[in-house]
């Protein structure tokens, strides 16, 4: 049998039946498509069709790849500032409000605000060795626990986007809770970050759901026909965490546990002087 045919680097080829007919459907015959890639993952699609058959010349091929490659950089470029910039924002607002002296179960909701103004979060909350304590607009204690749970089970962080359906145990619990974001801090705390639900509609060129026809034998799926903005209301979920958002909950852990190590080494400290002075009092007695 032959291997199958490596195309990574052809210009020119051949798309699905199916997308051939959708593009029928939409009265075109010819379309010429740019991935936009950032960090090795699919960012978005730059779509060109026409009309007629048409066959874009190889300089013009090769100007659109110089083009995207400005693109991709520039659109990279932004997304690193925007993330230098969030990071800033959280360090500044936890130096300012969080006090290592005083504890995470007792800084962090100092610090709370200013995490959730970063994480465009609605509520935080803090589970720590089965107590809960948060800020903000929080599902009740079980889920909280419930999501703790998992962090420290899994050891990363968990981001969730539609708590009611992942876990409809707790769908009368969440009190307008539809996506968290969780993390473990040290083996017996966690953080979970929360987002409310938000309603939308969203516009489709025709009702999204393929038919599945039968065609000589065949199972086939049928492209819509028909380009009528079609609206579907989006309820149950939240606005999606970003792998911007994931990275920062993981900078937070890290400036918790720092914080905590801390404050061990603080206390560890004063313990330390106590005895010290204790042990230099008692020697001066006995010298006495």
């Amino acid at each position: 049998a032959m291997p199958p045919l490596d195309i990574s680097f052809s210009d020119v080829r051949g798309v699905s039946l199916v997308h051939m007919e959708y593009l029928r459907n939409m009265g075109g015959a010819g379309s010429m498509t740019l991935s936009v890639k950032s960090n090795d993952r699919l960012w978005g699609i730059i779509s060109f069709h026409h009309r007629r058959p048409k066959l874009p010349a190889p300089a013009l091929r090769d100007l659109l790849k110089n083009f995207l490659l400005v693109f991709t950089g520039k659109l990279e470029s932004l997304h690193q500032k925007a993330a230098l910039h969030r990071i800033e924002k959280l360090d500044q607002g936890f130096v300012e409000k969080a006090d290592a002296d005083d504890g995470i179960e007792n800084s962090l909701p100092a610090a709370s605000s200013a995490i959730m103004e970063v994480m465009e979060a609605q509520g935080i909350a803090t589970w720590t060795k089965g107590a809960v304590a948060g800020s903000g607009n929080q599902p009740d204690t079980e889920v909280v626990q419930h999501l703790a749970a998992l962090a420290l089970a899994s050891g990363e962080v968990i981001a969730l986007e539609g708590l009611a359906a992942q876990f409809p145990q707790f769908a009368d619990k969440l009190n307008g809770v539809a996506g968290a974001v969780v993390v473990g801090i040290l083996p017996y705390r966690a953080v979970c970050i929360f987002r409310n639900e938000i309603e939308c509609e969203t516009a489709w060129a025709g009702n999204p759901e393929k038919k599945i026809e039968t065609v000589d034998g065949r199972i086939r799926l049928s492209p819509r026909g028909a380009f009528t903005t079609f609206l579907e209301q989006v309820k149950g979920r939240c606005e999606p965490w970003t792998e911007n958002d994931v990275y920062l909950v993981g900078h937070l852990r890290t400036l918790l546990n720092a914080a905590e190590r801390q404050r061990d080494l603080d206390r560890l400290k004063r313990q330390q002087e106590l005895m010290i002075g204790e042990l230099n009092h008692r020697v001066r007695n006995v010298l006495g």
